[in-house]
C-alpha cells in the first residue's frame, strides 16, 4: 500500500475504493484522507458514532466541528474545500493524490486554494484485486 496523501470524496454506494477503505456503507458522500499511512475520514454527525465502531482503522471525524474550527479561526467560507485544505495543513501534506473519477468541480476549487492534486492514473487500492478470504465469504 502506498504511503503517499490519498483523498476521495464520494459514497460507497457508487464508489468501491471508498467502500473498501472504511469498510462500511455511508450514503451520503464522505471524506477521506490518508497521509503517513494513517486514514481519517469526514462525515456527518449521524454517523459518527456508527463510523467509530464500525471503522476502527480510520481516525473519525465530525464535518460541523471542522466547520466551526474554521469559522473560530476566521475562515469567511467552511465548505468542503476548505475543510480540505485545513485538514491536508493540519497534517503537512502538500500534495495529494485524488482517484481518476475525482469531481472536476472540487478539483478546480481545491487548486484555487493550492492544494495540488495527481491523478491516481489507474486503480487507487491495487491490492483489491486479489480478495482475502474473508472478503469471498462476503462475496
Amino acid at each position: 500500500m502506498s504511503r503517499e496523501s490519498l483523498l476521495m470524496v464520494a459514497d460507497t454506494e457508487r464508489c468501491a475504493d471508498m467502500r473498501y477503505a472504511v469498510g462500511m456503507s455511508v450514503p451520503d458522500p464522505l471524506i477521506y484522507l490518508r497521509t503517513s499511512g494513517k486514514p481519517c475520514i469526514v462525515l456527518n454527525d449521524l454517523q459518527l458514532d456508527r463510523a467509530r465502531a464500525e471503522a476502527p482503522h480510520c481516525r473519525v471525524l465530525s464535518l460541523s466541528k471542522l466547520q466551526e474550527r474554521l469559522r473560530q479561526e476566521g475562515a469567511r467560507k467552511a465548505d468542503l474545500p476548505q475543510v480540505i485544505r485545513f485538514l491536508l495543513a493540519d497534517r503537512q501534506a502538500r500534495r495529494v493524490r485524488v482517484p481518476d473519477d475525482f469531481e472536476f468541480a472540487l478539483a478546480r476549487d481545491l487548486r484555487r486554494l493550492k492544494v495540488r492534486l495527481t491523478p491516481a492514473g489507474g486503480h487507487v487500492f491495487p491490492e483489491r484485486a486479489i480478495k482475502t478470504a474473508a472478503e469471498v465469504k462476503k462475496i
